[in-house]
């Protein structure tokens, strides 16, 4: 089921697609979604519990997977080359699904109850997740054999979102402590600490090719940390049109590094050039706050997903086509 977005969308430099698109039929609000089949089919996860996964191309629902009943679903992550999806609950478990059939694969109990935040390795072969439900160390299991095989302890605050590199070498964590810490598998310390400021970091993740680091802060910033040069690079200052109070959610990298998509708290989804730092693009249409974003289908789409319970699907702004975001190295 969907409905067509037309007049609601409100774009930078007054531009409007009325091919983007919603899709319904999560029944409370959406933490999470991500690209999750090479056939660009998207996973979404809600606070009832539930794994949704989508067709674009078809604008439906492909299957609902009772992943977490009655419990809040916290995080999502997925292996494309496999058609993996992970998803993290308040009940304590992380679980790992079958997008293609809606078949659980693997089931790892890592806390109590609340499970908070995960990250797959590429290879699906390894799962990233904190130590216990408020703990203040990271773990990473092997997920057949459901053992710890390595962890990090001496943390001074928990972690809020993980995500590993695009070969599986290296972990970044971002943190309530406003600092990314940077791991490479199998040693003890952080290749890298990246100061942000007294604020949460909500979320981050990798480039695809390794060498920077996005992050969705509590300051009203977007940032992008360039690894190979140690200095910070940032996006979007103060937010500029963000109203007092509001601050980025959620955040991801198109499929050639060269832009970035960001949710917020004001309701609104941006684009964003890596070469010159500014919008490409911004639109509302959802009518509270985008926890949730990504792109798909090759960079085709951009996907977002809020506490309205709605999946909202919009073509790439014309700058992303036109090719007007080289990434400066």
């Amino acid at each position: 089921m969907f409905a067509i977005i037309g007049c609601v969308l409100a774009l930078v430099g007054g531009w409007q697609d009325e091919t983007a698109f919603q899709l319904e039929g999560h029944t409370s609000e959406v933490e999470s979604v991500v690209e999750c089949t090479k056939e660009g089919h998207v996973a979404s996860v809600d606070w009832d519990g539930k794994l949704r996964i989508w067709d674009l191309a078809e604008r439906r629902s492909l299957r609902e997977i009772d992943a977490h009943p009655g419990k809040m679903i916290n995080d999502l992550d997925a292996v494309v080359a496999r058609g993996w999806v992970a998803t993290a609950g308040d009940d304590g478990f992380v679980r790992v699904w079958d997008a293609a059939s809606g078949s659980k694969l693997h089931e790892l109990r890592l806390a109590d109850s609340i499970v908070k935040c995960i990250a797959l390795s590429p290879d699906g072969k390894l799962v990233a997740s904190r130590l216990g439900e408020w703990g203040e160390g990271i773990g990473i299991w092997d997920l057949s054999s459901g053992q710890v095989v390595q962890a990090w302890k001496e943390i001074e605050e928990s972690a809020a979102c993980l995500d590993f590199d695009s070969e599986g070498k290296r972990l970044a964590a971002g943190c309530y402590d406003g600092r990314i810490r940077v791991w490479k598998l199998g040693e003890e310390k952080p290749v890298a600490v990246l100061e942000l400021g007294d604020f949460n970091v909500y979320r981050v993740a990798f480039s695809p090719d390794g060498r920077r680091i996005a992050a969705a802060c509590g300051d009203h910033a977007l940032w992008v940390w360039d690894l190979a040069e140690k200095k910070q690079r940032l996006a979007d200052p103060k937010s500029g049109n963000l109203e007092s109070g509001h601050g980025m959610s959620s955040v991801a990298w198109s499929p050639d590094g060269l832009w970035l998509v960001s949710g917020s708290t004001d309701n609104t989804v941006r684009v964003w050039s890596l070469e010159t730092g500014k919008e490409a693009a911004r639109w509302g249409g959802h009518e509270e706050y985008v926890h949730g974003v990504g792109f798909a289908g090759g960079g085709r789409w951009v996907v977002s997903g809020g506490d309205d319970g709605r999946i909202r699907v919009q073509p790439a702004p014309p700058a992303m086509r036109r090719g007007n975001g080289k990434a400066k190295g």
